[in-house]
């Protein structure tokens, strides 16, 4: 999945000098030599190998902490982002300096719907076609009420940071969370604010990632053990982490996040264990 991902848009990164850096975070397929085999063609692919997997949070967090790109991209493996959409993103940081842009994600209609030893363009246009089309951009100036409206549908391919102002901040302590990334960003916008008085965040409406992973609409009861974790401890720790100025949302996405999780939630209460 990830030299099809990388096949779809590294031309694109390499026609703009925009660098790609991977974190294997302990494979065990054949992640290390697919890495190897891009740093070999194209200089602007470089790579960190965990020999043994650590937990989620720390990789996540170790992809930011290699580039050396003033703004970094998040993604999954499993995230297919669009030329068109680096080229959107790439014009306004070529104009703007904003404290983060957001982008829309996407998910593949099934888990078998794209062939991965084929072009992936031609098999996603009309998944793209079919979505709801934006408006071009928002511009985002409070962090609450950033807060507010996107705290809900922030994945990780869906932000750009800052890279610097992300790694400044004390993301360490969310790492228990799995969600130390947003924890970050949240922070860095909370200081912008107290600093500046305002945030400049630009939501590009009509550009997304589109993830080749489907994930169920019960609330993604079937990924396993560590959604549990979600559920029961991370997500709790999370909110309680997150600056004082987002204290007056908190509720509404804590009450969003049992919701996602209702079915775990509700087999932890009976003290029944979750399949």
């Amino acid at each position: 999945m990830l030299d099809a991902v990388l096949r779809e848009f590294q031309p694109t990164c390499e026609e703009l000098s925009i660098p790609i850096f991977v974190s294997d975070n302990g494979s065990s397929d054949e992640t290390p030599e697919v890495c190897a085999r891009w740093a070999s063609r194209w200089p602007g692919f470089r790579y960190r190998r965990h020999p043994a997997s650590i937990p989620m949070g720390r990789s996540v967090m170790s992809a930011i902490e290699i580039s050396d790109a003033e703004y970094t991209w998040l993604a999954g493996d499993d995230d297919c982002l669009q030329p068109q959409g680096i080229r959107a993103v790439a014009e306004w940081l070529s104009r703007r300096t904003p404290s983060a842009m957001v982008v829309r994600s996407i998910e593949v209609p099934a888990p078998d719907f794209a062939r991965l030893d084929r072009p992936l363009g031609p098999q996603l246009a009309d998944v793209l076609e079919g979505q709801a089309k934006g408006t071009g951009a928002r511009e985002h100036q409070g962090a609450a009420e950033f807060f507010a409206e996107r705290h809900i549908i922030l994945p990780a391919p869906t932000v750009i940071y800052a890279t610097d102002r992300t790694l400044a901040t004390d993301y360490e302590r969310y790492q228990e969370t799995h969600h130390a990334h947003i924890g970050a960003l949240f922070d860095a916008l909370a200081l912008e604010q107290a600093e500046r008085g305002r945030i400049d965040v630009i939501e590009l409406t009509d550009v997304c990632s589109v993830s080749l992973t489907v994930h169920d609409d019960r609330g993604k009861d079937h990924w396993g053990g560590l959604h549990r974790y979600f559920a029961e401890q991370g997500f709790p720790k999370w909110f309680a982490l997150l600056p004082a100025i987002y204290a007056p949302h908190v509720p509404i996405a804590e009450a969003h996040y049992r919701h996602i999780f209702r079915e775990i939630l509700t087999e932890s209460a009976a003290g029944r264990p979750h399949a």
